[in-house]
């Protein structure tokens, strides 16, 4: 389990930002080395300035899921690449709340700590 800053970038319908703190939960298997896959859950909160009919809010909740792989530079530091299937909700804080769904690639640091 560990937290991520999160910041997306939309460009359609127009351009928008999402940016806020995810909490994931990664489970890594099958060890090839310094390159190992995993599979993902996790959820978010945050703001954007996102404004179309199926949401808008300044605020907004991402849950997703996913998978990927890993590279470990070292012992405790890993680069990382992945999928992720997301949902994307105001959770009826405003209307319209009907949400959307989204595929997207990720990638990023990950810092281990004991």
């Amino acid at each position: 389990m560990g937290f991520e800053p999160l910041y997306q970038k939309y460009t359609e319908p127009k351009d928008a930002f999402w940016a806020g703190l995810s909490a994931v939960s990664r489970y890594h298997f099958l060890r090839l080395g310094r390159f190992v896959p995993y599979v993902e859950i996790g959820g978010s909160a945050g703001g954007t300035d996102l404004e179309i009919r199926e949401i808008n809010s300044a605020f907004a909740f991402l849950v997703f899921g996913g998978l990927g792989a890993s590279f470990f530079i070292s012992d405790k530091t890993a680069v990382y690449a992945g999928y992720r299937w997301q949902h994307v909700s105001n959770a009826n804080t405003s209307q319209p709340n009907r949400g959307f769904e989204a595929h997207v690639m990720v990638g990023g640091i990950s810092f281990y700590f004991p």
